[in-house]
């Protein structure tokens, strides 16, 4: 007997556990199913299983009895789902598909996202899928105030764009120390991120990567430096850096393209623990070039010293 998602959340309205875990595509997978980064979040934890492959019992817990829609054990509570979970993303690659079904498991997240962010003050979401798909367009940073959902949900513990395999032994889920809320790394300032080296170098590289690749071309067409392209349009770049608008707390317009670049590089030297004047960012700015900027970037960069230089 499978759960349904209405029945799944009231249940969890009921139970209100500490830490609610939705594995999407964990079929044969125990670390999938239950890592140790679940097992060890203090309090009571509900793993919600989703693969249309997901094998009976589920390999992580043996023990589950045959037709039981949900079943705990200690401390922990399993709701095995044998079905899909279809992103947006999959109306676009052939499945056979259609909104409709879409919106009913968009539906279910947004809900459990509102039981945690809302109903339940001390519980927390950790949403993990393990078929490839980069779940990180779909974090709802428009939708919820983004204190609360910072601190409260978690869209791939990872910090990917997508996995299938994951080390878990190498995993480590950033918290304010503490709490036991999450850190956004990927969503938040650089500067006083209390990150090890190695994340905030990569935390640098995606960032000035969509630096360099997209806002400073744009820009250099804008200020009429360069001839205008048919890859550097404005909706080609803001469909890259749109998450970076966001992490800095600017509308998406071409307006503020110039505000992002300076923003960028300024959070980028800060994080590094050096300081630079208002004026220079705006000489820096003014090279036509723009490989003032390029350089400063990966200077900062090189300032980091990740413990593994392959990182």
């Amino acid at each position: 007997m499978m759960q349904s998602y209405e029945e799944t959340l009231q249940y969890i309205h009921t139970v209100q556990p500490a830490l609610i875990y939705l594995s999407i595509g964990c079929a044969n997978a125990a670390g999938q199913q239950f890592p140790p980064q679940v097992r060890d979040h203090p309090g009571h934890k509900l793993c919600i299983l989703i693969d249309p492959r997901l094998e009976s019992p589920p390999a992580a817990f043996p023990d589950y009895p045959q037709g039981r829609a949900a079943y705990t054990y200690d401390d922990t509570t399993v709701v095995p789902m044998t079905a899909h979970f279809y992103w947006p993303c999959y109306l676009t690659r052939g499945y056979d598909v259609c909104d409709a079904e879409v919106e009913k498991h968009m539906d279910f997240l947004e809900k459990l996202i509102v039981l945690t962010t809302a109903a339940l003050p001390d519980t927390h979401l950790i949403v993990q899928d393990y078929s490839g798909t980069d779940i990180r367009p779909y974090y709802p940073l428009d939708t919820f105030d983004r204190s609360t959902l910072f601190k409260r949900v978690l869209f791939d513990m990872t910090y990917g764009d997508g996995c299938c395999f994951v080390d878990f032994s190498k995993l480590h889920i950033y918290r304010n120390p503490g709490s036991n809320d999450f850190i956004q790394p990927l969503y938040e300032r650089l500067t006083h991120l209390p990150v090890p080296p190695d994340m905030l170098h990569t935390l640098m590289e995606s960032r000035h990567r969509l630096v360099n690749y997209y806002l400073t071309p744009f820009y250099r067409i804008q200020r009429g430096w360069a001839e205008p392209r048919d890859w550097c349009t404005a909706d080609k770049v803001f469909a890259q850096t749109r998450t970076l608008f966001t992490v800095y707390g600017l509308p998406v317009t071409e307006a503020n393209v110039r505000t992002l670049i300076a923003t960028t590089l300024h959070d980028s030297i800060l994080a590094a623990g050096k300081a630079i004047s208002h004026d220079l960012i705006e000489e820096i700015l003014e090279d036509p070039d723009m490989k003032r900027v390029t350089n400063e970037l990966s200077l900062i960069r090189q300032s980091i010293k990740p413990s593994n230089p392959m990182s």
